[in-house]
């Protein structure tokens, strides 16, 4: 069996449990400092108190658990002074799964991670709090629309002169079973064991213009299954954050500034980081309260059986 067969192991033990985790937070911590963007942002912070609500935090999202709806409103309250943007968030993504890598996890588990951290991007940007994730998967019609969604996605595909190329010698239906199940993750938080979207589609040399024609298919198909304007434009916001992931791009490697691709397509109602005022003092990162909202996992627990 292959390690990413194994749907009742989860995250947090195959990344390696605590051990891991803590050489994990000590090299995250040292990209997130030399960063222009960030770094800024931990002036005149606790180090250590930062360092203990990232792995628990960490922890907690790579135990394939259910975060509590207190928990998630007091990440979004700890992050809120900062306007973080979605770059930002793609940025310390991948921040973190370069550091799980440079501590000896696989790059298969680093995407993996990747995906996990992805579910809790609304809240770090102050999104959406008061809208439950599952909830917004009920308003769009749950697995059957996914799935029907998928078929028709795939249907249209293989008839596109731009995309067709891609497909012709490809599975294509295990492909749909595939992006059927991540997309239950994407749309809804479910828990996901197959390949992380950069590895399935490193080979494919994917370009922009692949991803946008992917993306105007897949609107397409919503609509014509019916689906409600809001919820088309959450869906295809969901689906753009995929892009970077999705694009030939080797994330392991490269400069230190992660995110240099022109992202024209991105969400755009995030606020710039504030400027500096050189005549304010800048005040530390507020993550106390984080301390009892974020619950206490054990590296040895399995939360999915």
């Amino acid at each position: 069996m292959s390690e990413n067969s194994t749907p009742q192991v989860d995250l947090l033990a195959r990344i390696g449990g605590e051990p891991v985790i803590d050489k994990v937070i000590n090299v995250l911590y040292g990209m997130m400092l030399s960063d222009k963007r960030l770094g800024s942002l931990f002036s005149n912070s606790d180090v250590d108190q930062i360092k203990r609500m990232q792995k628990k935090f960490l922890m907690l999202v790579f135990s394939n658990q259910n975060i509590p709806k207190f928990t998630r409103k007091s990440i979004t309250k700890s992050h809120k002074r900062l306007n973080l943007t979605d770059i930002d968030f793609d940025n310390v993504k991948i921040m973190i799964a370069r550091s799980l890598v440079k501590v000896g996890v696989s790059t298969d588990i680093a995407d993996l991670a990747m995906a996990a951290t992805e579910t809790i991007r609304n809240e770090i940007l102050g999104r959406e709090t008061d809208k439950n994730l599952s909830e917004f998967y009920v308003k769009l019609g749950g697995n059957e629309t996914v799935d029907a969604c998928i078929d028709l996605v795939y249907e249209l595909a293989m008839k596109d002169p731009l995309l067709y190329p891609q497909f012709k010698k490809a599975k294509v239906d295990h492909i749909k079973k595939m992006f059927k199940k991540f997309s239950y993750h994407l749309f809804n938080g479910t828990s996901y064991n197959g390949r992380g979207m950069r590895h399935a589609h490193s080979q494919l040399e994917i370009k922009d213009e692949h991803f946008d024609a992917m993306k105007k298919l897949f609107q397409e198909a919503l609509v014509t299954l019916k689906v409600d304007d809001d919820s088309v434009i959450e869906a295809l916001n969901i689906v753009e954050r995929l892009r970077f992931e999705v694009l030939s791009t080797d994330i392991y490697k490269g400069d230190d500034i992660l995110m240099a691709r022109s992202r024209r397509n991105t969400i755009r109602n995030a606020s710039p980081l504030p400027t500096k005022d050189d005549n304010q003092k800048e005040q530390p990162l507020d993550v106390g309260h984080l301390n009892s909202a974020l619950p206490n996992v054990s590296s040895d627990q399995n939360p999915t059986q």
